[in-house]
């Protein structure tokens, strides 16, 4: 029976130990398990932050690309519109242009509002011509092609006795 003790022992011990390691590899297991999962978790946290970065990225560089495209517009609009001292000249401008069409023209500057950063500044302004029926339309094509951007608020037309028409035109002239 010593010799079935000592085997008894023997196997005891070894299975112990076996079961010990497997215990051993089966917390290794777990730890690594776990580790492998929170490394992938970081791995996708990392991934999803790229994706962000790479379209901030994009986003930044087609932004830089519509700003230089609003520049130019911005400086062709600021080179369109006269400062607003220059409005100075928009009366003698309209009576030189009455002048080549046989009309007169009497002009009054109303009221003035600022630019802002998303508009132009304008200055409303009063009308009067009389020119010849046949040349009127002439005047008016013409008056299209002067230097200022104009916009009209109302027109009232009504024709003379001595074949002249009058027309009285409410408006606006932009400025910077």
């Amino acid at each position: 029976m010593a010799f079935t003790g000592s085997l008894q022992k023997k196997f005891i011990l070894q299975v112990s130990l076996a079961g010990g390691i497997i215990f051993l590899l089966v917390i290794a297991h777990v730890f690594v398990v776990f580790d492998i999962k929170r490394r992938n978790k970081n791995i996708q946290e990392m991934r999803s932050e790229a994706a962000f970065n790479q379209q901030a990225t994009q986003s930044f560089v087609l932004l830089t690309e519509q700003e230089k495209q609003a520049n130019k517009y911005s400086d062709f609009l600021n080179n369109i519109l006269p400062a607003r001292d220059d409005l100075i000249h928009f009366n003698q401008v309209l009576r030189d242009l009455a002048s080549n069409y046989d009309a007169s023209v009497g002009f009054v500057f109303g009221v003035e509002s600022p630019s802002t950063e998303t508009s132009p500044g304008s200055t409303s302004f009063r009308l009067t011509i009389d020119a010849p029926a046949d040349k009127f339309s002439d005047f008016i094509e013409a008056f299209d092609t002067i230097s200022y951007l104009v916009a009209f608020d109302s027109i009232e037309y009504s024709r003379l006795d001595s074949g002249f028409v009058r027309v009285q035109i409410s408006g606006r002239v932009f400025t910077k």
